[in-house]
């Protein structure tokens, strides 16, 4: 999680800044943002996809951000620090309907998820089957009949893709 660490440390450090300047000032709380990290940053968060394929780093960060505009920047301006950009069309992403999220960070004041490996596959296979075809050739020879199983129940054709079948692995 290296670098995404950093950018955990600094939001943090960021939010906690902002919530002291409002107490010392008698505004309004800050809130407590929840981040949902998507997309290729999901799958560089995942220590068994970082192993077992070849994954294309980013500096474009898909996340569904909850929180209000101040934290929202401050997210920015944390992704900024460490060369980071946060895609403000992540809103748009396709996930299949079983997505789930793991929680990589929780604290007072944000909680940090990210979407479960086998969605953001299904995503990215549905979506765009060519330009990743190569990573879900790979996933599919690592993860076997679970992941051809969730393509299938989201109507994504195995045909386009070549690799050879391993019996599933449970995740």
């Amino acid at each position: 999680m290296g670098l995404f660490n950093k950018v955990i440390v600094d939001f943090e450090a960021l939010l906690a800044e902002e919530a002291l300047r409002r107490e010392k000032e008698g505004g309004l709380p800050i809130g407590r943002p929840e981040v949902k990290i998507l997309g290729q940053m999901s799958l560089l968060l995942d220590r068994e996809a970082v192993r077992y394929m070849r994954l294309a780093g980013t500096v474009d960060v898909d996340a569904l951000f909850h929180g209000n505009i101040t934290t929202l920047e401050l997210f920015r301006k944390a992704l900024k620090m460490n060369n980071l950009v946060y895609d403000d069309l992540s809103g748009e992403i396709w996930l299949p309907k079983t997505a789930r999220y793991e929680t990589i960070h929780e604290s007072d004041l944000s909680t940090i998820m990210r979407v479960d490996t086998f969605s953001a596959l299904v995503s990215k296979a549905a979506k765009a089957p060519q330009k990743n075809r190569i990573l879900i050739e790979q996933a599919l020879a690592h993860y076997g009949t679970r992941l051809e199983e969730l393509f299938r129940e989201n109507g994504i054709n195995l045909d386009q893709f070549q690799y050879e079948k391993k019996k599933a692995r449970r995740r």
